[in-house]
């Protein structure tokens, strides 16, 4: 072995004893730690073993070992245990997102499907003993000369590119499977991230060890091993480049990322903090004593509940979101929206104390704002000013109040600034309707805007439902019961809905269920009829609102402007 051969393997060998050493640390840090995984721990004594023995292969090879067979099975064997640890890693990864799910039953962190979680290990632990099984079949025909080393090389470049397809192909159904589906805590979504973070450049980098390997074998009359242990040819020189270039990518890399701290602190979990704890604490409230624009009532964004006491409902619907009640903070009279749910999660209730701190500032005069949360799991109340008028669809479809065209342009007018004003804030609805309209003295309010978290996580645990006749026809087709991924185009094709409702005075698809509306609406593309005696201008700019191609609907700035347009005409 000349001088250069020997720096090679000397390189080769440091840098995985620097990985080894990596591995060595994070091992022993997990096995210190009672809180953490045992998958977790299989992993990474899995991914010290083979770097141990990597850095084993090249400081034997420095001794330039004449035995091809010994030559052989030192270089490969390490690769066969790599595709046990990406089954480990790809393992820990369903499990990670069937336990970072809520569930739609009553008990939230109580329901993990135990009996599926342990077929699912008994399956990855069949197969892992299988494929070690056939692999060391298959050295041991290598060795003793019954099998030609380039079948081995193919069937390991066809492993290398067969099983990242199958974990591909299950992520996407995961992705699909639990689509809309909220996260019990903030920890586990941060941990489900990052693990399939790793499993897609883990896939993406086996694939790539996978087509060398094929080239290797198709495109040069000796495999990468021979080209490692003799150099003496050109061909031997190209195959031994392909070699470290394989290893380089497909197992350095690799062993980067998830020894990186990135990866490796989210499975360093305390025992109060663990994202399975329940009792998580909950950061502590602190309150703003700014006065709101609209009452004289202290703007705290957390209320404490003994200056809020409960009068009379004011509504309650079928899945909807809670009870609104009128009650009395502090002596005035406000409107609450009480939402109680068997258990809270940590996660959308952070995620809650968040957005109450945001939603406290109006966005607009035309838009409700909070007046504060009392915050108290498992139930959340948020506070609001009380609208004695009630809602637009009370008024249209409860008390079949007239309207002259002015009032009615007004009343769309304002509903649009508000929207508008949202937007510029970089702010969505999702599921505008008459309902969420209030209708005050100084003019229509905008009203149940944000908490998406929230809603999603409703929509799961209690039933909570916000798709409905005013829903876009994308919405519609998305799976849940909740909008998700808002854009301007379905708030428009909502606030198309309304003008219509505003002009005839009829229900939008009065009494169709939402199984039977995404069937009609996204699918057969109908829409509420248009009287023929309605506005020209108008009936244009409802039909725009409702165009089949949601790039195609104007804009909130567009449609302002058309209105007060309408409005001078």
């Amino acid at each position: 072995m000349n001088s250069g051969e020997l720096l090679l393997f000397f390189i080769l060998g440091l840098l995985y004893l620097v990985s080894c050493g990596f591995a060595l640390v994070r091992t022993v840090t997990l096995l210190r730690n009672q809180m953490t995984w045992k998958l977790t721990r299989l992993f990474y004594t899995w991914i010290l073993l083979q770097t141990l023995l990597r850095t084993v292969t090249f400081a034997v090879a420095m001794f330039e070992l004449k035995e091809t067979s010994v030559d052989y099975l030192i270089l490969n064997v390490p690769d066969s245990l790599f595709i046990s640890a990406y089954l480990i890693l790809f393992w820990q990864l369903i499990t990670v997102c069937m336990i970072s799910h809520v569930s739609s039953t009553r008990t939230l962190l109580k329901n993990i499907n135990t009996k599926r979680l342990a077929l699912i290990a008994r399956i990855i632990i069949i197969a892992n003993v299988l494929w070690l099984i056939l692999e060391t079949a298959l050295y041991g025909l290598v060795t003793c000369g019954l099998l030609n080393p380039n079948i081995k090389e193919f069937e390991m470049a066809g492993m290398n590119m067969l099983l990242p397809l199958c974990v591909l192909f299950t992520c996407c159904y995961l992705q699909f499977r639990y689509s809309g589906v909220p996260f019990r805590s903030r920890p586990l979504r941060d941990l489900m991230k990052i693990n399939t973070k790793i499993v897609l450049i883990w896939s993406l980098l086996r694939i790539i060890n996978g087509v060398m390997g094929l080239v290797a074998v198709f495109s040069l009359d000796t495999n990468m091993v021979d080209g490692m242990v003799d150099m003496s040819s050109n061909e031997h020189i190209f195959a031994a480049i392909v070699f470290i270039i394989v290893l380089l990518l497909s197992e350095v890399l690799c062993f980067f990322f998830v020894l990186d701290s990135a990866f490796f602190s989210k499975f360093q979990f305390t025992a109060d903090m663990s994202p399975f704890n329940p009792n998580t604490s909950v950061p502590a409230l602190t309150l703003n004593v700014s006065q709101h624009p609209l009452l004289d009532i202290p703007a705290s964004p957390f209320i404490n509940s003994a200056n809020l006491q409960e009068l009379d409902p004011i509504a309650s619907r079928k899945h909807g979101l809670g009870q609104i009640l009128r009650a009395k903070l502090n002596g005035e009279v406000v409107a609450v929206r009480r939402i109680d749910f068997p258990r809270m999660n940590n996660y959308v209730f952070e995620e809650v104390l968040d957005e109450v701190e945001r939603l406290i500032t109006p966005s607009s005069p035309n838009v409700l704002p909070l007046l504060g949360g009392c915050l108290e799991q498992p139930s959340i109340r948020l506070v609001m000013p009380y609208i004695s008028n009630g809602s637009l669809f009370t008024l249209l479809h409860e008390r079949k109040t007239s309207l002259a065209k002015p009032e009615k342009v007004k009343i769309m007018i304002e509903i649009c600034a508000g929207l508008q004003e949202m937007y510029i804030q970089k702010r969505q609805h999702g599921h505008l309707s008459s309902h969420n309209v209030l209708m005050a003295p100084e003019g229509a309010k905008v009203t149940d805007v944000g908490l998406h978290k929230l809603k999603k996580f409703a929509g799961v645990v209690i039933s909570y439902s916000n798709k409905g006749a005013w829903t876009s026809p994308e919405q519609l087709q998305q799976r849940g019961k909740t909008v998700a991924k808002i854009r301007e185009s379905d708030d428009v094709y909502s606030f198309g809905v309304i003008m219509w409702e505003v002009w005839t005075g009829e229900q939008p698809f009065g009494g169709v269920g939402v199984e039977k509306l995404r069937e009609l609406v996204a699918v057969q593309n109908l829409r509420p009829s248009i009287p023929a005696d309605i506005d020209e201008d108008l009936s244009s700019l409802i039909r725009s609102c409702w165009n089949e191609d949601h790039s195609h609907r104007p804009t909130f700035a567009h449609l302002h402007e058309s209105l007060n347009n309408l409005q001078l005409s």
